[in-house]
């Protein structure tokens, strides 16, 4: 069935029918309300298919999007389903704006166009990609770019539970970026930020991962492919019980990279710098991140314990590392006035520095002799001890 201008009344029909057989769109399209689409559904180049005001939408054969497609199901109650059977074929433009979870499964997964996932203010819905047989991206997976004002979703590749699948190929891009300030201090806001999770097989390919605003989770037996992950005031999250490598640019900054596992103490975080690689001790994981642009220095890493709060009332406690342009912690200068025999005194300021050696920040101290009674008074030159 193909829909040009001078099928109104067909489009009319096909929208009360609900039950759309293969349709072509050539031209931009509306439809409104709920819709099953039994057969294959082709959008065609410099045309635009817009479904919105509906609760159910239901794709049971190939969807092919060489225009655009915008999918706007935000009704709390609503659902998209897809037909794991089935192909995805993106060349243009697909928009999908939901508000709750949806499976994007399919036999055959290709885009060399553009995705965009718009989320809830309310919730933050799940959107999860895999392809059975063919899983590439050789364009721009993106969730969060076209969020008007505060919305929060996730996006994730692969399977959580089967390491057989079909790895995830990306030769393009990935990009989740939140619209509210995610990590304050030493507090991360769950739901402030949008995330993205690479589950299990490994993925591969040469593209990039871009992630502002917002957290990246690992599998434990995945790291995402492409030679960089590019982070900005945002969260990295390991696997428990796991040793990965990772390769990251734009360490420098709230960056943190946190262990899953609640804990009231700091433990004891084996934190060393090591040609541009920081390997890192968790209690329940071990990890090597490579600082692709070596802005990382000993002294700018701090260990400590992190909030991370999904509400008020619901939050939890984990250690984590964050690098920062400064050593934490270096104490005041302290000064002090010492009695030296009949009623000399001599006064001394202690200050603090950090110094690295051997991939680790350590404290330093140089002493200052100020003032003194004696006759003879000290030289102003430094010890340093």
């Amino acid at each position: 069935m193909h829909y040009h201008s001078t099928g109104e009344l067909l489009l009319l029909f096909a929208s009360l029918l609900k039950i759309v057989a293969a349709l072509t769109v050539t031209e931009d399209t509306t439809l409104t309300g709920d819709q099953t689409f039994s057969e294959a559904v082709t959008i065609e180049d410099g045309a635009t298919l817009t479904l919105k005001e509906g609760s159910v939408y239901k794709f049971e054969n190939d969807l092919s999007v060489h225009g655009g497609l915008v999918l706007d199901n935000r009704n709390v109650d609503g659902t998209v389903s897809f037909n794991r059977e089935s192909s995805l074929n993106v060349t243009g433009s697909f928009e999908l704006a939901v508000s709750n979870d949806v499976d994007m499964f399919f036999t055959s997964f290709y885009n060399s166009g553009s995705i965009y996932v718009k989320g809830s203010a309310v919730v933050q819905p799940a959107v999860t990609f895999e392809g059975l047989e063919v899983f590439i991206n050789d364009g721009t997976i993106d969730a969060g770019s076209l969020d008007e004002g505060p919305a929060h979703s996730a996006i994730a590749f692969g399977d959580a539970f089967d390491p057989k699948k079909t790895p995830f190929i990306n030769n393009g891009k990935v990009v989740v970026s939140g619209t509210e300030k995610f990590i304050e201090g030493n507090v991360v806001y769950l739901l402030a930020g949008n995330a993205v999770k690479f589950l299990s097989p490994p993925s591969e390919g040469t593209g990039s991962v871009e992630v502002t605003n917002s957290y990246i989770g690992l599998n434990a037996r995945n790291n995402p492919g492409g030679p960089e992950i590019q982070l900005k005031d945002s969260a990295l999250y390991l696997p428990a019980n796991f040793s990965t490598s990772i390769s990251v640019l734009g360490l420098k900054g709230s960056i943190v990279a946190f262990s899953l596992t609640p804990t009231s103490l700091l433990p004891d975080m084996k934190t060393t710098l090591q040609d541009g690689k920081l390997p890192i001790g968790f209690p329940d994981a071990v990890a090597t991140i490579a600082d692709i642009d070596g802005t990382i220095v000993p002294c700018g890493i701090k260990q400590d314990l992190f909030t991370l709060r999904a509400t008020e009332s619901i939050y939890n406690t984990n250690p984590g590392i964050s690098f920062t342009d400064s050593f934490p912690s270096i104490p005041d200068p302290v000064t002090t006035t010492t009695v030296v025999g009949e009623g000399h005194t001599v006064t001394q300021t202690t200050s603090y520095y950090t110094e690295a050696a051997g991939g680790t920040c350590e404290m330093k101290t140089t002493v200052y002799p100020t003032a003194s009674t004696l006759s003879t008074r000290y030289s102003a030159a430094p010890s340093a001890n």
